[in-house]
């Protein structure tokens, strides 16, 4: 049963900062001020519907001084997954008891995992061509003192 005092209004969708543990990242979708509290909502990525490591709140949760409602989601993606070529979507379907409408928004991955990997890679190969040089100077050294020795 709706109340007649409180308008019919259609959630917003935003899509909060990402958190990063050591191998996943954390996106967060929440669907806020809306009323009623018919809805569902959905993550993908292409074509396909995510289900593995969504948290959806149980239900949505009224703001008792607006009478408006609020609810989020949760998915967990591996870095690896979280890349410039893909998008994930998070599908709000708000139903208002006359007709359902959707509503989507955006995350990309960023390359940032990958260009902080490929930076220490490039230092790494550095370190090692700097010791192998020093490696190579010390060799030098000691042939050329040995040369030296037996032409005296």
């Amino acid at each position: 049963v709706l109340n007649p005092d409180v308008t019919i209004t259609e959630p917003t969708l935003k899509i909060l900062n990402t958190t990063r543990c050591k191998e996943k990242v954390t996106l967060v979708c929440v669907a806020e001020n809306f009323y009623p509290d018919h809805v569902s909502i959905k993550w993908t990525l292409g074509d396909k519907e995510i289900t593995e490591d969504v948290a959806t709140d149980p239900y949505a949760t009224k703001d008792e001084n607006t009478k408006m409602f609020n609810i989020s989601s949760r998915l967990k993606v591996s870095k690896k997954e979280f890349t410039p070529k893909n998008t994930f979507r998070c599908t709000v379907t708000f139903n208002n008891s006359t007709h359902v409408s959707e509503k989507t928004v955006y995350i990309t991955g960023t390359g940032e995992d990958y260009l902080k990997s490929s930076q220490t890679m490039k230092l790494a190969y550095g370190v090692f061509i700097a010791k192998s040089a020093l490696y190579g100077l010390v060799i030098f050294v000691f042939v050329w003192r040995k040369v030296r020795m037996i032409n005296l």
